[in-house]
């Protein structure tokens, strides 16, 4: 029966053997047979065939084995722990440090997977090689590509991987050395520090510093300090049309909004962080910034800054997010701006001065206005002991009508008056304030057709009796502008070509609740820029 399930070695039926009883080939052979098949079933010790079946330890180990050394051997315990089947020793480099051949433990072709750890002897110099056991050069990748220059120091141990007929690295350790895979492409920015001891790359960023980063604080918002300017105070609307840039502000954030579409001159990205004036198309609600922190790159003045090294024209401009005119806040916010410089002229139908006006020469024409030097001196040229003047003998004491009737007009009271008529004047000088400014009320009966003329006064009346329409506008100078009120909006009113909208929309002034509207017209030289609010 051989042995059992167990391992266990028992004689056959009928055995053992009873003494003095004659051996017989019956139950001697079989038993004898039965023998010989168990001790065939056993190990030999020497070493001789091997084993039929899987050895089951049955929990127990295996002890003093010898250390493996082809691939079919039973390892040792330490040479699993010293990896002595994936170090390649010895393993040295040629004179460029870039083709390395090592032996392994293991002299087997390496298959997908296969990994080995060796020590780089020299930093290399280009891309680089391995051969293992005699086998053919493969090439060592990093990132799927050949190895740079200087990325393999000195001392670094280093593993790889075998991958279709390359070796792929895997990792470095080692006291010394590591591979430089980290760098910066803007040291202004950042600066990277390989720590050759600790095996690490030290990233250095330049925080605060010209050319460098800003570091934000602790609300994840761009520090004050590190702007240009330290807030931004609206100025009013600005009309680019005329091509004039604005006055120089005083307070670094002032700006303006575009109103009206023109090219001004100002400060926008050259190269790097490098500004220079350049001509530049602004769109209505685009905005300019005023700088006053000037710097070498960053001088003093008016500034729009669109994407670095993009030029800027009317198809590539973005219009900035605001709040665009004309709505009524931002019309009252004009309005209230353009008072003050209205009020501060003196209207052509006349008004009441409120300071002198200034004629430092003697008038040339009929029509000029006189100063006291010169009436002073006309009567400084009148001789004395005057017989007879304007029938009057004797001695004649000269009256106010005298002189005016001479000049041929009334001069002004050079501490200020109220004018009843219009006031002309080719030059001089007007100082003070003007008390009132023109207020035209045109009323226009129904289906009419009415021209409305800028020498009527700046600001007019129309009172709609009935739809009306403009046929034209007459007079705007070039850069000024026409407030015109309308009332009774209910009436519709046709406008002449010459007047543009915003968008090329006509707007309808008959939204508003009171019927009342108010239209700002500005000539550009082309067209009279219209903007509306509806009251």
């Amino acid at each position: 029966m051989s042995r059992d399930a167990g391992g266990n070695y028992n004689l056959p039926a009928g055995n053992p053997v009873i003494p003095n009883t004659v051996i017989e080939t019956a139950w001697a052979n079989p038993t004898m047979a039965d023998i010989a098949a168990a001790l065939s079933d056993s190990l030999s010790r020497s070493g001789k065939g091997g084993m039929g079946a899987p050895l089951d330890m049955g929990g127990f180990k295996i002890s003093n084995a010898a250390p493996a050394s082809i691939a079919t051997d039973v390892p040792q315990a330490v040479q699993v722990r010293d990896t002595a089947f994936n170090r390649l020793d010895p393993c040295s480099s040629d004179s460029t440090g870039n083709n390395y051949a090592g032996t392994s433990l293991i002299n087997v072709p390496p298959v997908n997977g296969t990994t080995y750890v060796f020590a780089v002897d020299k930093n290399n110099t280009g891309p680089m090689t391995l051969t293992v056991n005699g086998g053919s050069a493969l090439p060592i990748l990093i990132n799927g590509g050949p190895v740079p220059p200087g990325i393999i120091l000195t001392g670094a141990v280093i593993g790889v991987m075998f991958l279709n007929l390359t070796w792929r690295l895997t990792n470095t350790a080692g006291i010394v050395g590591t591979i430089n895979t980290v760098q910066s492409d803007n040291l202004d920015a950042i600066v990277v520090t390989n720590d050759l001891v600790n095996a690490v790359a030290v990233i250095h960023p330049n925080l605060n510093i010209a050319r460098g980063l800003a570091q934000l604080d602790s609300n994840a918002k761009v520090p004050i300090a590190q702007m240009p300017f330290t807030a931004l105070r609206f100025l009013g609307m600005w009309n680019a049309g005329p091509g004039i840039n604005p006055p120089n502000a005083t307070t670094g954030g002032d700006f303006y909004t575009i109103s009206g579409a023109g090219t001004l001159t100002i400060y926008r990205v050259s190269t790097g962080n490098v500004y220079t004036p350049q001509a530049t198309v602004l769109n209505v609600g685009d905005n300019i910034v005023y700088n006053t922190a000037g710097t070498v790159n960053q001088p003093t003045g008016w500034y729009y800054s669109p994407a670095p090294g993009t030029a800027v024209t009317a198809a590539n401009v973005s219009v900035v997010a605001t709040p665009t005119f004309p709505t009524a806040t931002n019309a009252q916010s004009w309005f209230n701006q353009a008072d003050p410089v209205i009020n501060g002229k003196l209207a052509k139908s006349g008004g009441t001065m409120t300071g002198p006006i200034l004629q430092p020469t003697a008038p040339s024409t009929a029509q000029a206005l006189a100063n006291k030097q010169y009436v002073d001196d006309s009567f400084a040229a009148i001789p004395p002991n005057v017989a007879s003047f304007n029938t009057r003998t004797g001695a004649v004491a000269l009256l106010s009508a005298d002189v005016t009737g001479a000049l041929g007009y009334t001069p002004a009271n050079s501490a200020g008056q109220v004018f009843t008529g219009a006031v002309g004047g080719t030059d001089g000088n007007f100082t003070g304030t003007v008390t009132g400014k023109a207020h035209v009320t045109t009323p226009f009966s129904a289906a009419a057709a009415a021209v409305v003329d800028f020498v009527n006064g700046q600001t007019q009346l129309l009172t709609l009796a009935a739809p009306l329409t403009i046929t034209a506008i007459n007079n705007i100078p070039v850069g000024s502008i026409l407030r015109l009120t309308l009332i009774a909006t209910n009436n519709t009113v046709t406008w002449p070509a010459s007047v543009a909208w915003p968008l090329g929309s006509t707007p309808d002034l008959a939204l508003g609740p009171l019927k009342k509207a108010i239209v700002v017209l500005e000539n550009d030289g082309t067209k009279l820029l219209a903007s509306s609010s509806a009251y």
